[in-house]
């Protein structure tokens, strides 16, 4: 996700930390959509709902869903198809669209997805292909920049992989965010 105080056009929002940008599909752009989180800790009261429209000139948002390019650590190809859909589902819960009368609101509207698998159809695969799919997000660069912001790991394990850990680490140092799973195995303490 970009941050609005990143571009020129954004650069003296307030809370533009916090006030993520979408891309417009009809300027093919970056836009700041009104009522993002941003909006709500500002010195301006009452734009705290979401709205398609840009929070600076009230231009319309026609948001669109971008991917980055992503790899197959399981069959090692560009091709991340999901076998088993659990990432298709997570993906779209980040970024489903929203303000279109359309099934449910994306946490991350018109963010970017890069799809990474490391496992297989059956759920399986192995500690390094979960370090190499690490890596290879917080690696990837496009234009100068490093797009990739939060990584999903959205898995489990009955182990512990210092190999793992390692490429952890590494993401947080590069300053990404890492969301992990919690488990379901349901043995609580």
């Amino acid at each position: 996700m970009l941050r609005a105080n990143r571009l020129a056009k954004y650069a003296q929002e307030e809370n533009g930390d916090w006030k993520f940008l979408m891309w417009d599909e009809a300027s093919q752009g970056p836009k700041m959509p009104l009522g993002s989180s941003g909006f709500r800790w500002g010195q301006t009261q009452g734009k705290w709902n979401l709205e398609l429209k840009d929070g600076v000139d009230g231009s319309p948002i026609d948001p669109a869903l971008t991917f980055l390019p992503g790899h197959d650590f399981v069959n090692g190809d560009d091709h991340p198809n999901d076998d088993e859909y659990h990432g298709t589902h997570v993906a779209s819960t980040i970024s489903e669209a929203t303000n279109n009368a359309i099934g449910v609101a994306g946490l991350a509207f018109g963010c970017a997805i890069m799809p990474v698998k490391v496992l297989d159809e059956f759920g399986e695969g192995t500690f390094s292909w979960v370090a190499e799919g690490i890596d290879y997000a917080i690696e990837y660069g496009d234009g100068g920049e490093k797009p990739v912001k939060v990584i999903n790991l959205s898995l489990g394990s009955e182990g512990f992989s210092q190999t793992v850990k390692n490429a952890i680490d590494r993401a947080v140092s590069a300053g990404v965010v890492v969301v992990a799973a919690a488990g379901n195995s349901g043995r609580g303490t």
